[in-house]
């Protein structure tokens, strides 16, 4: 825009000027891990500090390390009627899932806010939630008022996201705000389970959230994502979902690189129903990679959809030792694969 020049009005600090400095200096506008500086903050009296108080961890925070978690993934209906969605979680929790994860519009695509959704399955269905909440839409004042009313509705379990860019979506000239890495988002919802926001003020009582973070295990370069998740370790995160994977082999290249995985990992599973689909999958879809020899299977397969299930259970008991759980995506939005999946996935592991 040509600015040559920039200041401060009444209230502004020597810091508050070297800030500014060294964030103009940066060659691309950057979000923040929320390292806030003491002179920064709010500037009303110090509130007294909450008497410590535990939190009664989450059914899920119970289980993960302990027992092998099955999540399946569903999306908000696109409307105002949920009727479909709530049968498929009745369904999913008959077959013996644990939770299911409310993904918070995938693919850019309008659909219902995932709270509404999340609220909604725990009152009707009595099946726990994972809410995905992503820092893509929301600045630093809207994520934290967000988390107060997803904590008000009952919803503890919040899967930590940067979300998909509005350019893939049905408003690609939507603004994505971004103020917060995912890193900074794990920390300040660490602060609140302490009490406070993320400029130190008192929010009348710790929350009690348990928070996940995503993992890109077919990452093109597996050093850096293992450096974003140990930002994300250190700021508190309590597991791990990683986006879809087909071969055990993926999950070997990255704790290669990682010495292990450090907190317990509910491994990505998206059953393949055609050799199209794959095909789609790893050429089209970022984050994706589907190995040559998935995809000629799927290819010389019979019947796709059962050849796919096959793919993901033998993927699940080759990983089952090693992880914390499964992560299950539903292909198309259809409920019938991943339904087997999680009923084999109850059964003892195979030797």
């Amino acid at each position: 825009m040509g600015v040559r020049v920039i200041g401060g009005c009444c209230g502004t600090t020597p810091e508050h000027i070297a800030a500014m400095r060294h964030a103009l200096a940066e060659p691309v506008a950057r979000t923040t891990d929320l390292t806030i500086p003491a002179e920064l903050r709010s500037s009303r009296p110090a509130e007294p500090e909450l008497a410590a108080r535990p939190q009664t961890p989450t059914p899920l925070a119970q289980k993960l390390g302990r027992t092998f978690v099955v999540s399946v993934e569903i999306d908000p209906p696109r409307g105002v009627h949920d009727r479909r969605e709530l049968d498929g979680c009745r369904r999913l929790k008959d077959a013996g899932v644990d939770v299911v994860d409310v993904a918070d519009n995938p693919m850019a695509r309008l659909r219902m806010s995932p709270w509404a959704m999340c609220a909604r399955i725990q009152s009707e269905v009595s099946l726990e939630t994972v809410l995905h909440f992503t820092t893509r839409d929301r600045n630093l004042m809207r994520l934290q008022s967000d988390l107060l009313a997803v904590h008000a509705l009952g919803v503890r379990n919040v899967l930590v996201l940067r979300g998909d860019p509005p350019q893939m979506g049905d408003y690609p000239n939507a603004t994505a705000v971004s103020d917060v890495k995912p890193s900074g988002l794990v920390r300040l919802i660490k602060k609140f389970n302490q009490g406070h926001d993320v400029a130190g003020n008192a929010i009348g009582a710790p929350t009690g959230f348990t928070v996940g973070v995503a993992l890109n295990l077919a990452a093109p370069d597996l050093d850096r994502e293992a450096r974003i998740l140990e930002r994300k370790m250190a700021a508190g995160a309590d597991f791990i979902c990683t986006m879809p994977i087909y071969e055990p082999e993926a999950l070997d290249r990255f704790e290669r690189i990682m010495g292990g995985l450090p907190r317990p990992a509910l491994i990505g599973v998206l059953p393949l129903v055609s050799h199209r689909h794959a095909e789609f999958l790893h050429n089209e879809l970022p984050g994706f990679a589907v190995p040559t020899w998935v995809r000629e299977r799927m290819r010389l397969a019979a019947d796709g959809r059962q050849e796919g299930i096959g793919v993901a259970h033998e993927l699940m008991e080759a990983v089952r030792s090693r992880v914390g759980g499964v992560y299950l995506i539903p292909s198309f939005g259809r409920y019938d694969g991943v339904l087997e999946l999680v009923r084999l996935a109850r059964q003892p592991a195979t030797t």
